[in-house]
């Protein structure tokens, strides 16, 4: 039987060593799920999303409410009690209605502009696992305080946390003119199953690694799902 000669081993062992480490360099540029390239979100009305994730009969904003008078206390869908006389945002109502927190206290915004918010955003592989996130909004409230957040979608709940991993560097103040930008490292990759979730805060503090309280502090206003 004939050996091949030491030299041409050598060769093969180190084509096979060449060929795994491409293979290995293609496997850590490629985000699992999706391709290396850059992805685009669009930004929606959480009010729109949320009602077509659950099925409203009527779309609704359930972070956000308006006096309707006669309607009891009590909670929305999502579990915010609001006061007496108050009852999530109708998406079809006029434009100019006010809007209010779960308590009663003015948002001092219309419906119309609540929901002519918008944005995108770009993720991009940033290595070792992570991705980077760069946002910008139009549309916003004037001078409000708003922080990002990512969401895992649970059939059983969905659960929150801030965009960075840490609460630090996910915070933005809109300009006058309401519009805002942000980038973000997110500690991990996401998938179909996150989202990402802008808060405007009603108190005009940021609130680290808890959104703050919902419908009260804490407003959800746009969303874009990952694909």
């Amino acid at each position: 039987m004939l050996r091949p000669s030491s030299s041409a081993s050598r060769l093969v062992r180190g084509g096979i060593l060449l060929g795994l480490c491409a293979l290995f360099a293609l496997a850590g540029s490629a985000l699992p799920g999706r391709s290396a390239e850059p992805v685009m979100l669009a930004f929606e009305s959480y009010g729109a999303f949320f009602s077509k994730e659950t099925r409203q009969t009527t779309a609704i904003d359930p972070q956000v409410f308006t006096r309707v008078p006669g309607v009891p206390s009590g909670a929305g869908p999502q579990g915010i009690t609001h006061a007496a006389g108050l009852a999530p945002a109708v998406l079809d109502d006029p434009a100019r209605t006010l809007l209010f927190t779960a308590d009663g206290k003015p948002l001092k915004i219309t419906l119309g502009q609540w929901l002519g918010a918008g944005g995108i955003a770009k993720i991009a592989a940033a290595g070792g696992g992570k991705e980077r996130i760069a946002a910008s909004f139009n549309g916003l409230i004037a001078q409000g305080t708003y922080s990002l957040f990512q969401v895992t979608l649970k059939p059983e709940g969905n659960a929150f946390a801030p965009l960075d991993g840490a609460g630090t560097a996910n915070n933005l103040v809109a300009t006058a003119q309401g519009t805002g930008s942000l980038t973000a490292t997110t500690p991990a990759v996401m998938s179909h199953t996150n989202a990402v979730l802008l808060v405007y805060h009603s108190d005009g503090q940021a609130h680290g690694m808890l959104r703050g309280a919902p419908g009260l502090t804490a407003h959800h206003q746009l969303i874009a799902r990952v694909p």
